[in-house]
């Protein structure tokens, strides 16, 4: 995947905003007034770190795997992928802070009372009575990123009990596909008949095959819970800015309460 000009300015302009936009959120999230000292505690302690988290993860692997470097050190793809895996978490993580950080404000309870279960509480279009309780607005703004909920939490879920993510070194289109199984069976014989220069020159020929791709990955099929690859660039851009603008409707939200 090669960016224009074009792109690689849109992704920085769009990287600055929100930066920006974020810290506005921060100062607003630790300066308010809350109804809970518990509330306080999970905005401040929970909430404001990750999103410091998460700008942290996006200049890591900026830095580590710019958007115009075409053939990374694997140290460096290996590196990326940490970040990555704690962007995912914490972008989850947060969302999930500003459901129970709402549900404590609100003051949210069953229909018949007693306290929200733990997992009926988030943000995601399962989370029916949290949703219900909020403004029109922002319920409707939740319905509209349905899809990107479920793209966060099919990678989420990944991440926390399967597969973790990672970025391939690799893509191969399908005539370099062959030759790398090709390859691979005959480094294998080699390897079976002790000709180890041999195996050494197929395996060396098998890593020259394919160009880097910055995407990101789980497990991938057709099985429940696989996933699909994701350009990583613009997309950790895209849910960074997705967070703060809820951020930014859920703190408006807390307002408008006694």
């Amino acid at each position: 995947m090669t960016y224009t000009e074009d792109q690689f300015l849109e992704i920085a302009q769009a990287h600055k905003e929100w930066l920006d936009r974020r810290k506005t959120l921060t100062e607003r999230l630790l300066m308010r007034e809350y109804r809970h000292e518990s509330s306080r505690i999970l905005a401040a302690q929970g909430l404001v770190r990750r999103l410091q988290t998460l700008s942290r993860c996006i200049d890591g692997v900026y830095t580590l795997l710019p958007p115009e470097e075409t053939e990374p050190q694997r140290s460096s793809i290996d590196e990326a992928a940490i970040y990555l895996q704690a962007f995912v978490i914490n972008v989850y993580g947060s969302l999930d802070n500003l459901a129970r950080l709402w549900v404590r404000e609100y003051g949210l309870t069953k229909p018949g009372g007693g306290a929200v279960p733990q997992q009926h509480i988030g943000l995601g279009a399962g989370c029916k009575l949290v949703r219900g309780s909020l403004s029109q607005p922002l319920q409707d703004h939740l319905v509209a990123a349905d899809g990107w909920f479920r793209y966060l939490e099919n990678y989420r879920h990944a991440l926390a009990h399967r597969i973790p993510l990672y970025i391939p070194p690799k893509t191969l289109n399908e005539t370099e596909a062959d030759d790398h199984e090709r390859l691979e069976q005959q480094a294998y014989a080699a390897l079976k008949a002790g000709d180890f220069d041999t195996f050494d020159e197929f395996m060396g020929a098998q890593s020259q095959l394919g160009s880097f791709q910055p995407m990101m990955m789980h497990s991938y099929g057709g099985a429940d819970g696989d996933g699909w690859p994701v350009a990583f660039h613009g997309q950790i851009i895209c849910d960074f800015a997705t967070v703060v603008r809820i951020g930014e409707m859920m703190v408006a939200e807390l307002d408008t309460l006694p």
